[in-house]
């Protein structure tokens, strides 16, 4: 229930919601593969610290593969 309100904060105006959505998406592991492909999409905004983030939840998910 909470990976996909979590991935619904990715979209969220406010860029702390975002940050923190793929911070707690990373939290999940394996659990969150569902929010791979917003997390790749947030991954590639031209916000610094939102693509740092959604690249740690991608490799957090991912295990680095």
């Amino acid at each position: 229930e909470s990976v996909p309100l979590l991935t619904q904060g990715l979209e969220d105006p406010a860029p702390a919601v975002r940050r923190a959505s793929a911070t707690a998406l990373g939290s999940f592991g394996s659990e969150a593969t569902s929010a791979l492909p917003a997390l790749k999409k947030a991954a590639a905004v031209q916000d610094p610290d939102m693509a740092r983030e959604a690249g740690r939840a991608i490799v957090a998910i991912t295990g680095g593969a």
